[in-house]
């Protein structure tokens, strides 16, 4: 019953997984399945294997990431690409780097944030922190911009609310609104917490605790 699953036509042969990761006379690298089936044709520079994904770098050594099905999830055009710690089953993403610079992608190819951030950080399936050297902002995944420039605030946070607050040198605090725009200012505090009373004056109660 023995019977040759892979054909005598690469120098290196490795067993990861259920799979094969082979390289050709080229040192180019590819993957078959246990059965013998041409999962990955022998393009890239280099696969690994890691959490049920293979990670692909292209003669460009550019990464990108094929699923299990042999399919292209991640293009290979990013200098550096890894699944998120935050990523989930039901909603799963990438951090990638280009030139330094940071963004988030997720399966099929779909851009989350654009990579031109220095760090990215996702808060939910529609929000992103995005900073740019030592400022920080917000990013609206779903409408593909910027909620809050990361060129103001030295630090930006989001309330439990909706609300956003973000601290400018001197201890000066701004008080945003889901909009991105600025409705309030405070010197010197740190905001805790929001209550929205009316439309005309949201903010009569509830500033939160603060320092002076």
């Amino acid at each position: 019953n023995d019977k040759t699953i892979i054909p005598y036509n690469y120098h290196y042969i490795r067993k990861n997984g259920n799979y094969y990761i082979v390289e050709n006379n080229d040192l180019k690298y590819g993957v078959f399945t246990e059965e013998g089936k041409l999962l990955i044709p022998c393009k890239y520079n280099s696969i690994q294997f890691r959490k049920g994904e293979f990670f692909v770098k292209s003669t460009d050594n550019l990464e990108g990431v094929v699923d299990t099905n042999g399919n292209v999830i991640v293009m290979a055009e990013y200098e550096n690409i890894f699944r998120s710690s935050r990523s989930s089953s039901a909603f799963p993403f990438y951090n990638v780097s280009t030139n330094a610079l940071s963004g988030l992608v997720k399966p099929g190819n779909k851009v989350l944030v654009p990579t031109r951030y220095t760090s990215t950080h996702l808060l939910d399936t529609a929000i992103a922190t995005i900073s740019w050297g030592p400022c920080e902002g917000i990013y609206d995944v779903v409408n593909q911009r910027e909620l809050i420039s990361p060129n103001t605030y030295l630090a930006c946070e989001r309330l439990n609310n909706g609300y956003y607050y973000g601290r400018l040198t001197g201890g000066q605090v701004e008080l945003i609104d889901p909009s991105g725009h600025v409705i309030w200012r405070r010197p010197g505090c740190k905001i805790n917490a929001v209550v929205v009373e009316t439309a005309d004056n949201p903010f009569l109660h509830g500033i939160g605790d603060y320092t002076p």
